[in-house]
């Protein structure tokens, strides 16, 4: 799992900037990478910033792009100021899509009082709306007790049922502030059944009302999560908070890891890639063949396409014309091939043209032509056929994600 952390604000707000450190710790513990940050910019404002020590805050485009997170956790509400999201809707949303999971957590009641405006425009992406009555926010609370603090037991909470294993482990939960959400789809966290409340401006609403605050909204593969309250702080202090927050994390990582799997088809893949190649490697380039379209990229793949009475030059053409990625699985037999330099010639067009990636997967070790020889290649000789898709379809993505899902600058 890589995880991109955004803290509460800026370092030189002190030791307030980041509240959760022992949650940051864990996540780095257990993750492939972890990167520390405040908010998210554009690669220009990223370059003009002149503070180092603010800088260092700051996450470009193309960093976010190069982690390629599964998580995206975000603590002290998605708001970096009332008109700077720490996450641009755009980027967000492409994230989410793709299948990464974003969380936006310790939203303030402050905030959605005194920025309004915003903070509906935040709620509406989260898939939810904070209860109002008379334009007051409406809060938890107990009979005898604080909003300040809560103390949350999982058997008494409303969680949807798909939700519960997030709770494994999880005995009680603290938070403060908590919010009552309306109009979502799925409830990750709220009060006690029968023991808490909601009130606006310290009156009572409802007594019995056990205020659903935390809620799950599915789009495309992954998942945006908000908790409308105050826990980052708390889970410094409570293992049972923090246990929480790290298993929402896990538990969405691997249920969009899941729908990923079971959504993918290369008949539905917006990328097609053209795989060149002699007759003499059709063995090895069979079996990449077949694990690139079980990870739901499509290929062009001659075997496949070609039937009796077809024509070769007929057929590879269409083939070239349709195709987004140019793969040449180079060998010593390719350097005697016609075809092979045939279709190397009419992909550099594309690639001058369309700027038409082109793949390189060398299969032994063989100098690959001088035309492409500046390309970053697959050195394969050693890999086994699976490793090989899979290192063409992680290319594949991370090309789309730099060339369409990074805002432009």
């Amino acid at each position: 799992m890589k995880v991109v952390y955004l803290q509460k604000s800026l370092s030189v707000n002190g030791r307030s900037a980041l509240r959760g450190r022992r949650l940051l710790d864990k996540f780095r513990a257990e993750s492939e990478e972890c990167l520390l940050g405040h908010a998210v910019v554009d690669n220009d404002s990223y370059a003009k910033w002149k503070e180092e020590a603010s800088r260092r805050d700051l996450i470009s485009y193309d960093m976010l792009r190069d982690v390629s997170p599964d998580l995206v956790y975000i603590e002290g509400g998605m708001l970096a100021s009332e008109t700077m999201w720490k996450v641009p809707l755009e980027m967000a949303n492409a994230l989410v899509a793709r299948g990464a999971v974003i969380v936006i957590n310790d939203v303030d009641i402050n905030d959605v009082r005194n920025q309004e405006a915003a903070m509906e425009k935040v709620f509406a992406y989260a898939g939810a709306a904070v209860q109002r009555v008379n334009g007051t926010p409406v809060y938890a609370g107990a009979a005898s007790g604080s909003p300040a603090e809560l103390r949350l037991i999982p058997e008494k909470m409303l969680v949807s049922d798909w939700l519960r294993p997030i709770y494994a482990g999880v005995e009680s939960l603290i938070v403060s502030w908590a919010l009552r959400l309306s109009y979502f789809g799925d409830v990750l966290a709220s009060g006690n059944r029968g023991e808490h409340g909601t009130l606006a401006s310290d009156v009572w609403v409802d007594e019995l009302d056990c205020c659903p605050f935390a809620s799950v909204r599915q789009i495309g593969n992954g998942f945006v999560v908000l908790v409308a309250a105050i826990s980052t702080a708390w889970s410094e202090d409570h293992d049972g908070t923090l246990r929480w927050l790290l298993n929402i994390g896990r538990f969405l990582c691997e249920t969009a890891q899941t729908n990923k799997i079971r959504s993918a088809s290369h008949r539905h893949s917006t990328h097609l890639l053209f795989l060149s190649h002699r007759s003499t490697d059709k063995a090895i380039v069979d079996e990449v063949a077949a694990g690139t379209k079980k990870a739901g990229v499509g290929v062009w793949y001659d075997k496949d396409k070609m039937l009796p009475s077809d024509s070769l030059v007929a057929k590879i053409n269409e083939g070239i014309a349709d195709m987004t990625h140019f793969v040449l699985f180079w060998s010593a037999a390719c350097a005697e091939s016609n075809w092979v330099e045939r279709e190397l010639n009419a992909a550099i067009s594309r690639l001058v043209e369309h700027k038409t990636p082109i793949i390189i997967v060398r299969l032994d070790r063989t100098p690959v032509p001088a035309l492409v020889a500046d390309l970053y290649r697959v050195e394969a000789a050693t890999l086994e056929p699976a490793e090989v898709a899979r290192t063409l379809v992680t290319t594949v993505e991370r090309l789309a994600q730099r060339a369409q899902n990074a805002p432009r600058d």
